[in-house]
């Protein structure tokens, strides 16, 4: 009850409910927390990108300078330097330009639009895939079942990110988030008329291992 009435109207909820829980030593409690879970998400999210540049890179269909290993640490450090200036651009100028909490609402917003897409192509890929290549190993439960319920699941978190559509500044995020998909399938487009074979390659090794 004390959640519902409070949270609302508290600028910073997290603070709030571990001060009234575990005392002064609550808000250091989350506040390391945050910072740990921040920083750990942050870092998977760079290594994720700069691997995907890289082995774009190694394929051809990224600029080769971004598939080049440091000598010594034998790290993909122009992927690395490049991915590092665009967060910090990015950062500064929605920092400068929005506010850090409505930064916060809005990317996070874009990444969760951008991660529904890329859930459900999987969902959606596992019958499509077992049917076709593995027939005798299709699993009505595992392969068909499942993956609907994930759609399902997936839907209303869609529906209510757009609807009502949000004001600004949130409003950039869906506009952003399927602005970038519409040139991604564009360049997908492009690619697959000029370079069917690096694109098909890309699409079997971008996550294998060297």
């Amino acid at each position: 009850d004390n959640v519902a009435a409070d949270f609302p109207g508290t600028a910073n909820p997290y603070f709030g409910i571990a001060e009234d829980v575990w005392g002064s030593a609550g808000t250091i409690i989350v506040l390391v927390a945050l910072i740990n879970s921040g920083w750990g998400c942050s870092l998977a999210g760079q290594g994720a990108v700069v691997r995907v540049y890289y082995k774009m890179a190694k394929l051809g269909v990224f600029p080769k300078v971004f598939g080049h290993l440091h000598p010594v640490h034998r790290s993909p450090h122009y992927a690395i330097g490049l991915q590092t200036i665009f967060n910090v651009v990015v950062g500064i100028f929605c920092g400068i330009t929005l506010g850090t909490v409505n930064t916060f609402g809005v990317l996070g917003a874009m990444i969760t639009m951008g991660m529904i897409f890329v859930y459900t192509c999987g969902l959606v890929a596992v019958p499509v895939f077992y049917l076709r290549e593995h027939r005798d190993e299709f699993n009505m439960l595992l392969h068909g079942i499942l993956p609907v319920l994930g759609i399902v699941a997936l839907a209303p978190v869609l529906y209510y990110n757009l609807n009502p559509f949000p004001v600004w500044p949130f409003s950039l995020a869906p506009i952003i988030a399927f602005s970038w998909l519409g040139i991604g399938v564009l360049v997908v487009l492009w690619l697959s008329s000029t370079r069917p074979q690096a694109l098909e390659a890309a699409g079997r090794q971008i996550f294998e291992e060297d």
